[in-house]
């Protein structure tokens, strides 16, 4: 027999997991943050990489196999996976990208590398990869170019429901198969060429681990995560191994495990708002490129060359400017989507046990 573990049964809010996505989250806003004060301010100031995308891959992963648990039985059970997932992701990204293309149009001034590529643009909305001005991969709001990603895995793991099979094998073996790919992909690859990539191996430890909060099967959750790690030493073999990637997929596995067990003691004593913050790293995700690179801007116009004050600022910035995003946009917007759009809610007799509305989005994550 499999040894197994008992821990708390998954609970329709995870206060650990939304602590996690606010820390992943805030560690992109804080990297982003010494970024703009080093290109504005003051060259010679460091820029730590602390940035944690791939936690939010993670997440996704976790979720997705959870929160399919409710639908999975239903023939109809993508479409409510793939609508609400849309209803989570889009709007606030389109209202992001449009504010970032007014500003480019109208006060190019205000926006470094401020040129226009229509193709670009029109891919950037439809979440399809293009090459933006400066040759790279992602979209015309740069920081969504985890939600390339973010969309990719939706899609599969859609595709896994539509024609019922199960979502954890089929989603799984394809990213590991599409990370594989990375080792044929040529440096001059296209656009589209970007999903052959490993960093689609941190889906697939969420959703070991996703299923291991149901199974509880120690010997399981460990031959999953070991076959990440190993698929991702594959991948490293050409330009050598990258240990400090094996040690980043230890941790984020770790924390995600972690906050699990946690959760009955998190749900007692955590602060509530945590949930909130959680709920808001998305609108923080999204929003902070346009606002962070204010404060600098602000500051060098005031003669005030001081790069940590900048930082401090731009984080408390765009965290307050998030939290208003989540309130009076993202929050209501959502539930008046999920309320009025078919497949926006789970029916009622087939919601057993998935993650809150809120856990349904990608925050992708995600610089």
């Amino acid at each position: 027999m499999t040894a197994s573990v008992e821990a708390s049964p998954p609970k329709k809010r995870f206060k650990g997991l939304q602590g996690l996505r606010f820390l992943a989250a805030v560690s992109v806003v804080a990297h982003h943050s010494m970024f703009y004060a080093h290109e504005r301010l003051d060259d010679g100031f460091p820029v730590w990489g602390i940035g944690a995308v791939e936690l939010f891959f993670a997440i996704s992963g976790f979720v997705a196999v959870v929160s399919a648990r409710s639908v999975r039985a239903r023939s109809d059970g993508w479409k409510y996976y793939v609508v609400r997932r849309g209803i989570r992701i889009l709007p606030v990204y389109w209202m992001a990208t449009t504010v970032k293309l007014l500003t480019l149009v109208a006060v190019p001034a205000a926006v470094l590398h401020a040129e226009l590529n229509w193709g670009n643009v029109g891919l950037s909305y439809l979440l399809l990869p293009s090459e933006n001005v400066d040759g790279t991969v992602a979209p015309l709001l740069g920081v969504a170019w985890t939600l390339l990603y973010e969309a990719f895995f939706t899609i599969v793991f859609m595709l896994a429901l539509l024609i019922r099979v199960n979502p954890f094998w089929f989603t799984g073996i394809v990213l590991s198969l599409f990370a594989l790919g990375s080792l044929l992909r040529p440096d001059d690859h296209g656009p589209f060429a970007v999903y052959f990539d490993p960093i689609l191996l941190y889906f697939v430890v969420g959703m070991v681990i996703g299923a291991f909060s149901k199974s509880r099967k120690v010997l399981h959750l460990l031959l999953g995560l070991a076959a990440v790690i190993g698929l991702h030493i594959i991948t490293d073999l050409p330009g050598g191994i990258n240990g400090l990637q094996l040690v980043r997929i230890v941790v984020i596995a770790g924390l995600l495990i972690g906050v699990m067990f946690a959760e009955p003691w998190l749900d007692k004593h955590a602060p509530n708002a945590l949930v909130h913050l959680g709920n808001a790293s998305y609108s923080l995700y999204l929003i902070h490129p346009l606002v962070s690179p204010i404060v600098p801007e602000v500051l060098d116009v005031l003669g005030l060359e001081l790069p940590i004050l900048s930082t401090v600022l731009s984080v408390v910035g765009a965290l307050a400017a998030a939290l208003l995003l989540f309130r009076f946009v993202e929050q209501p917007v959502t539930t008046f989507l999920q309320r009025k759009l078919r497949y926006g809610t789970i029916p009622r007799e087939t919601r057993s046990v998935t993650a809150s509305p809120s856990a349904d989005h990608p925050v992708s994550v995600a610089p």
